[in-house]
């Protein structure tokens, strides 16, 4: 459920299933869920052999996650994001004379 994690399932079009163990990871794997294109899995609550493989049959069997999953790919690869930050970052630098 971390930021990368995240982003990297959506960005090759795959649904995740997330077992947050932060807040933020928590706020990820609810966005996911939000979007349908992940399904959330309380690592502290019942987390067994048979939850995680209910939910890995559901994502298979419930097209709309990979659906939306893919959906979601074709957004994030309208924006090139490693070389806009790359290109903010030297921007801001510049800005600041820092480089």
């Amino acid at each position: 459920g971390g930021n990368a994690t995240c982003y990297q399932a959506l960005s090759f079009g795959v649904p995740a299933l997330c077992t947050p163990f932060h807040v933020d990871q928590e706020d990820n794997a609810n966005q996911l869920v939000r979007l349908k294109t992940g399904i959330l899995i309380n690592p502290f609550k019942n987390f067994t052999r048979e939850t995680f493989l209910t939910a890995v049959g559901r994502v298979i069997i419930d097209r709309t996650y990979s659906k939306n999953a893919l959906r979601m790919k074709s957004i994030l690869q309208r924006y090139d994001g490693m070389h806009t930050a790359a290109r903010e970052i030297v921007r801001f630098l510049q800005s600041k004379r820092l480089l």
